[in-house]
């Protein structure tokens, strides 16, 4: 099971509320030695106070301290206890809606009872359910809300602009909730193009924290160009362009550029004017000892 603190996946899409067993077992074994630590240093002040005091007090604080040490000593171990417990009901709280979304997971892979097929541009097609879809996608909510759809029980859909593999990706994530990072690595930008095309918020904001915190010099206009086709994309848009910007030297004279510049010759002049804007900035923060 993905675990929230030792899963090896990057922090914006590890699950927020699984446990592994070892993790568990570390947190009781920790809870556990901080209350045997609040007992001991407990004790070791009573000492001090009781050797500090004369013989008539000592009495007196000796049944003080067994009235009120012990509750509070017995209140500590019932809170942990009661993490523990708290802990226990989380691991098999999120187990069971782990199982619940494999059974969705499970329904997509074998095609129990799918009606509707989804067509790509490559002449391979992805048999679906109607319900799933439209619950996950306003897009295809309204599509499906059409009356040919509603009467027909086994309908075809064509989905353009998007490979079968990103498309068997994308329903994947709609059925389940879950992105394997393989699919990030290889396909995030053509993923949040289709995820903000057909309206899927968290796919949306998965892909664009990897991208973001994946952004290098290499992958900055593919991004920026990704970023500039989506209808809500800022920050991302922001980080690509702040990256070519950084970069201009080895960017703007690179072929990659050339290519880039000639599918989008406006972006590349915004490129440019963000370029000079920092080349500006950096002039008017010379010393002027150094010019």
């Amino acid at each position: 099971m993905d675990c929230c603190l030792c899963d090896q996946s990057p922090h914006f899409f590890r699950p927020r509320n699984s446990i592994c067993m070892s993790c568990f077992e570390g947190a009781k074994e920790i809870l556990e030695f901080a209350s045997r630590l609040d007992l001991e240093e407990e004790a070791e002040v009573e000492a001090k106070i009781a050797a500090s005091q004369p013989d008539s007090l000592k009495n007196d604080k000796k049944s003080t301290s067994k009235t009120f040490t012990k509750p509070i000593q017995g209140k500590g171990l019932a809170d942990a206890i009661k993490h523990i417990k708290q802990l226990e009901q989380a691991v098999g709280t999120a187990s069971k809606q782990i199982s619940y979304l494999g059974a969705l997971g499970e329904a997509f892979t074998e095609g129990f009872h799918a009606d509707l097929e989804l067509a790509t541009d490559d002449g391979l097609s992805i048999q679906v359910h109607k319900v799933i879809m439209a619950t996950r996608s306003s897009v295809f909510r309204t599509m499906l809300e059409m009356d040919s759809y509603k009467e027909a029980k086994n309908s075809r859909v064509r989905i353009p602009d998007i490979s079968h593999v990103e498309l068997k990706h994308l329903v994947e994530f709609m059925y389940t909730g879950q992105l394997r990072l393989e699919a990030l690595q290889d396909h995030s930008p053509g993923l949040m193009f289709s995820a903000d095309k057909y309206d899927v918020p968290l796919l949306i904001e998965i892909c664009e924290a990897y991208l973001i915190d994946t952004m290098n010099p290499k992958n900055a206009l593919e991004v920026l160009e990704v970023a500039t086709r989506l209808s809500s994309a800022t920050a991302l848009k922001d980080a690509a362009m702040s990256t070519i910007v950084h970069n201009s030297e080895s960017i703007l004279f690179s072929r990659e550029y050339e290519d880039f510049a000639m599918k989008n010759p406006l972006l590349a002049v915004r490129v440019s004017q963000s370029v000079m804007q920092q080349l500006k900035s950096r002039l008017f923060l010379k010393p002027a000892s150094a010019q």
